[in-house]
């Protein structure tokens, strides 16, 4: 499961909060043709926080954050799995998403 959030400017400190309720960040490297785009992340079991810069086309920074919630999309994985099987009268089998 995802969830995606873009907005152009940063007044409330978002990375600050994100540090004060997560701890210190790790990063991303980004290309080297673009220096002032930076991506933060934060893991919580197999979840992933990533709080990205990019400038747009006239060099200002947008933001994007990105919450991953794999262990969500695991369990939606196997209902379906489960459902799809019930219909089809067939006995529900464990499945890998991966």
């Amino acid at each position: 499961m995802l969830i995606r959030v873009h907005f152009n400017q940063d007044g409330l400190g978002i990375r600050e909060t994100l540090e004060q309720k997560y701890g210190a960040p790790e990063t991303l490297d980004w290309d080297k043709h673009q220096p002032l785009a930076t991506a933060l992340y934060w893991k919580n079991n197999r979840n992933l926080l990533i709080l990205s810069t990019i400038p747009d086309q006239l060099g200002r920074p947008t933001y994007q954050i990105n919450i991953y919630f794999a262990d969500r999309f695991k369990d939606l994985l196997e209902t379906e799995s489960v459902l799809k099987q019930t219909k089809e009268g067939l006995t529900p089998v464990e499945k890998k998403a991966f």
